[in-house]
């Protein structure tokens, strides 16, 4: 039986079935959701393949950031 690496409790047979690769039980899993925003990108014109990406985890910031997405509409 794996061990949760934050709490030493014994990870349940259930989450390890459908989660193999956890290192952590309910408890101390990761459950929000987070969000991501590219803020820059190469010119790919000038042969540039890069992108720089904001990761948003707190829920307030996650729900502004849909906010503003939804009135902007989509730009591709």
């Amino acid at each position: 039986m794996k061990k949760c690496c934050v709490c030493g409790t014994e990870i349940p047979t259930g989450r390890l079935k459908i989660l193999p690769n956890t290192k952590t039980c309910v408890n101390h899993s990761e459950t929000s959701r987070y969000v991501g925003n590219i803020i820059s990108q190469g010119d790919v014109e000038a042969g540039e393949s890069f992108q720089e990406f904001e990761v948003i985890r707190d829920k307030e910031t996650a729900d502004q950031f849909d906010h503003y997405k939804s009135r902007l509409g989509s730009y591709k």
